[in-house]
């Protein structure tokens, strides 16, 4: 009897696992140590305030590059030289007119940019994809390219499929914006899922905050969105940092702050990471991101 007991305690002293079938990440599982983790961030910043610097300066980091730049906003002049090495850039506008010339038929940027997108996505699956990093700079351009899109796409509907009235050439409308929103949500967690590091760009915006009154006007900076957007911006990533450009004596200085502030949107996952960084480059940014972790490339 008492050996009987014995057994019975011993067994249910054994964890038993449960949902097996399912992708449960288990205590010892490494994708959720730093070792296995892949980093998403977003960064916004007005023209000039160097994001795309800081996606050059991937290039010179092992465990980052080689880099592959998604270039929306033809701001690799940035980084087409030989300061930043490692990095290539696929320009989409350069792929639109090369597509329109090989098929002999028409694409749009925003169409152009999926399937690049679909094509990173399919082949990041192979062992031989080659790029440890993917940059996507100009979100905010993308957003104009969707914008583009969609209004087209309600403009060719006749006055019957669109409630009545024919569709505004120019302007977007509510349910246009909803539709914006969906599917920049759709490409920003696309981004966020490659099995590849990943730093997405935008253009920075200011909003009057509730508290300004008209003798004290007060600001806050957001990725430049539309409001529901933007708002999928600055949830999706582990990163949301705002980057911005002072001069300090003769030296312009870069700061990649990602503390929330009364005067920005900022978030971090990463407790390791510090909350102001002067200076910023790729190899500050992911030590800290790695900070505990192995060694070797994540």
């Amino acid at each position: 009897m008492q050996q009987t007991e014995s057994a019975s305690a011993q067994q249910n002293s054994t964890p038993k696992k449960v949902l097996e079938g399912f992708p449960v990440l288990r205590e010892g599982d490494i994708r959720r140590s730093l070792e296995g983790r892949k980093w998403h961030l977003a960064v916004y910043s007005p023209s000039g305030g160097g994001k795309t610097r800081l996606i050059g300066t991937c290039g010179k980091v092992d465990y980052l590059s080689p880099v592959l730049l998604v270039d929306m906003e033809e701001g690799d002049v940035t980084v087409d030289s030989h300061e930043f090495p490692n990095i290539e850039i696929l320009r989409v506008e350069e792929y639109v007119q090369e597509y329109r010339e090989r098929e002999n038929k028409d694409i749009t940027p925003y169409n152009a940019f999926l399937n690049v997108l679909s094509a990173i996505e399919q082949e990041a699956k192979s062992e031989d994809f080659p790029y440890r990093l993917v940059a996507f700079d100009g979100c905010t351009r993308l957003q104009d390219w969707c914008d583009d899109d969609i209004v087209q796409e309600a403009r060719r509907k006749t006055p019957a499929e669109g409630g009545g009235t024919a569709h505004d050439a120019e302007l977007s409308n509510l349910a246009d914006y909803r539709r914006i929103a969906s599917r920049m949500a759709q490409i920003f967690w696309r981004i966020k899922k490659l099995p590849v590091h990943t730093i997405a760009t935008a253009k920075m915006r200011l909003i009057e905050t509730e508290s300004s009154t008209k003798e004290h006007r007060i600001y806050e900076a957001h990725p430049n969105f539309y409001p529901k957007t933007g708002d999928e911006f600055e949830a999706c990533f582990d990163i949301l940092a705002r980057m911005s450009k002072e001069q300090v004596g003769t030296v312009e200085q870069y700061s990649f702050d990602t503390k929330l502030s009364v005067h920005y949107i900022a978030k971090s996952r990463a407790a390791s990471l510090q909350p102001k960084i002067a200076d910023p480059s790729a190899e500050t940014i992911f030590s800290q991101l790695r900070k505990g972790g192995a060694s070797e490339p994540i």
